[in-house]
């Protein structure tokens, strides 16, 4: 009896029996740690995988000091910050390969500001470290707790001095207008209609980097920069109106910028109302993820890497367990461009 439920769960000292080899050596080749050759490595994990032998995660965070769990921490505002699902599986594929898992809780901005709680988040989540999902609106007094008591924690998606993992905004910005310069655009202007002017002081960075990354691009060339926003938010629902305005001026661009592809449709409709057609007439380049096809012509983008940026966090946050009080240097990661059909030299 006491050997058929033994076989039932076997443990790491069984697959090393099996193998002929140490219980240390099954242990390191299982764990994917050094001192243990290809063949035999291969060997042991397929014995492992007969046996279905599964690590005892309790024994190993006594031995260890370490849960192997990371936590990712959700605003409970929507807006502060989204999970997209490439993001998600970036961080949890990564986190597999290091032999983690990932669980996700929300916090509200009482008790990310509460000098009693921060420094028991770990215990009470069950976690190694933290992934912080805040993109904007970040409480200050929960960062200077954060780091005060040297919780090992990333912030994803968010520009700060260091410990971040954030998309190029800056490259993106730059790497769309480069496009419509090659392509022979002089006249390109960049479009924002997700932000207003009236609300700048309160945005994502990417709404500031985007923009400068095309007004860089610009003045490399030595042309002048248009930079259109709408004038402020209450003009949210009058997209048409808006983009016929600059539509009808003489001097109207011949390419765009845009932010996302949030205003393609009503550029797309207002340009056939003075004749234009996309992209004969008019180029669009946007900064956005996934591709989509906002009437009917798959838009050219400079795409983020949101699964790599999952990945990125995932990495330095296992640098921060390590090291809980060393500083790390911001990672961003850089945009890829992707053609569709909404891009043509100029006529």
């Amino acid at each position: 009896m006491a050997t058929a439920r033994r076989m039932d769960s076997p443990t790491l000292a069984d697959v090393a029996r099996r193998a002929g080899v140490t219980r240390l050596s099954a242990q390191r080749a299982l764990h994917g740690q050094p001192g243990v050759g290809e063949q035999t490595r291969e060997k042991i994990q397929r014995i492992a995988k007969r046996l279905g032998y599964r690590p005892h995660w309790a024994a190993r965070a006594m031995r260890s000091g370490r849960l192997g769990c990371l936590a990712l921490l959700m605003s409970v505002e929507r807006y502060r910050g989204f999970l997209e699902h490439e993001l998600l599986g970036g961080m949890v594929a990564e986190a597999s390969e290091h032999d983690y898992h990932l669980t996700v809780g929300t916090l509200p901005e009482e008790r990310a500001t509460d000098a009693q709680y921060v420094p028991k988040a770990l215990r009470e989540l069950l976690a190694d470290g933290l992934l912080i999902n805040y993109h904007f609106g970040i409480p200050p007094r929960m960062a200077e707790l954060i780091e005060q008591h040297h919780i090992p924690a990333v912030w994803i998606n968010t520009k700060r001095a260091w410990d971040c993992v954030h998309i190029d905004d800056l490259q993106a910005g730059r790497l769309a207008t480069e496009h419509l310069l090659k392509l022979g655009h002089r006249r390109i202007a960049y479009v924002d209609y997700a932000h207003a002017l009236d609300e700048l002081d309160q945005v994502h960075y990417s709404a500031i980097d985007r923009a400068a990354g095309y007004e860089e691009a610009m003045q490399q060339v030595g042309l002048p920069s248009r930079v259109i926003w709408l004038p402020s938010k209450s003009l949210d629902t009058k997209h048409l109106e808006f983009t016929r305005e600059w539509l009808a001026e003489p001097d109207r661009p011949t390419g765009l910028v845009m932010y996302s592809a949030l205003p393609a449709g009503a550029i797309a409709l207002a340009a056939t109302s003075f004749g234009l057609r996309v992209p004969q007439d008019i180029s669009m380049v946007s900064v956005d993820w996934p591709r989509t096809k906002p009437f009917g012509l798959e838009m050219t983008v400079t795409m983020p890497q949101i699964a790599e940026m999952g990945r990125a966090a995932v990495r330095m946050l296992l640098e921060k367990i390590e090291a809980p009080g060393k500083r790390l240097r911001p990672r961003a990661i850089p945009a890829v461009l992707h053609e569709g059909g909404t891009c043509a030299p100029p006529t």
